[in-house]
């Protein structure tokens, strides 16, 4: 009684949010998420959200279903939830937007809703949530998909932690010998995007790397461009390198960026008077 008590005021949150049919859809794989075998983790369904006057594809027994409500529910990024982007939100040009590990593209989805004139580049390395970013943003044709890992230079990269979950692949550098000559993953650095899709300036850059924002921020290759982002939104991962926020809060003190904390996120702006 208790546990569908819990489900039912779930529901009662996300009913704005979704609708009818689909909050019936959600209830339903809240409830089997911890008895669903696992030949089913992959199953897809989508989910109508009224915001976005859009479907949005997820794999209801994995970690995506904490992603749509963070997005939707707690409005993640959105100003008036729990991440009050607000200064973003109110500029008038926002021109181009790099989200980094975009997972099943949610950021790029509502970004690409919000500034439909901004031209978006949708980063991420794992190939099942590259297949779920390529559905879940194919109506949107400002985004751009890539299917790589962000590094500091070209490279080839392999997932540390295939076990882990679908919000928590790790990259390393390989070497051929590692993986063969064909099992790796492209790695790709912010520089190198800019260059490619012809980005003079980045107006937002999401980074979600999952500790490899230590790797690519202590190197100095980075000052090109950071000195040409103004938003940098980023999730720090404490638990990849010991001291690495701090290393992180006083590259990007130097570079510029005011601070602003907001639970798992951090959001850097770019001081106009650097």
């Amino acid at each position: 009684m208790n546990t569908f008590f819990i489900r039912f005021c779930l529901v009662w949150n996300m009913f704005p949010k979704f609708g009818l049919w689909s909050d019936i859809k959600l209830l339903f794989w809240s409830f089997c998420r911890k008895v669903v075998k696992k030949q089913y983790k992959e199953h897809v369904g989508s989910v109508y959200v009224k915001k976005l006057k859009k479907s949005v594809w997820i794999r209801p027994y994995t970690s995506d279903f904490g992603e749509l409500l963070d997005f939707f529910v707690n409005e993640k990024y959105e100003k008036g939830g729990h991440y009050e982007f607000s200064q973003i939100n109110s500029e008038e040009k926002i021109d181009y937007i790099i989200d980094g590990g975009a997972n099943i593209g949610l950021f790029s989805l509502v970004y690409g809703v919000k500034f439909p004139e901004a031209s978006i580049i949708a980063i991420e390395p794992d190939d099942n949530n590259y297949k779920m970013l390529k559905r879940n943003c194919a109506c949107i044709k400002n985004v751009k998909t890539i299917h790589a890992g962000i590094w500091y230079r070209k490279a080839k990269l392999g997932i540390q932690n295939p076990e882990a979950h679908a919000d928590c692949f790790t990259v390393k550098e390989i070497e051929n010998s590692d993986y063969g000559t064909t099992d790796f993953i492209k790695g790709i650095s912010i520089l190198h995007v800019m260059e490619k899709y012809d980005i003079p300036r980045i107006d937002v850059l999401k980074l979600d790397i999952e500790g490899t924002e230590f790797c690519i921020l202590r190197e100095n290759s980075c000052d090109e461009w950071l000195d040409k982002t103004r938003f940098l939104i980023m999730e720090i991962h404490d638990k990849y390198l010991e001291n690495g926020r701090e290393m992180i809060y006083s590259r990007l003190k130097e570079k510029g960026f005011e601070h602003f904390d907001y639970v798992r996120d951090d959001l850097f702006i770019k001081n106009d008077e650097t």
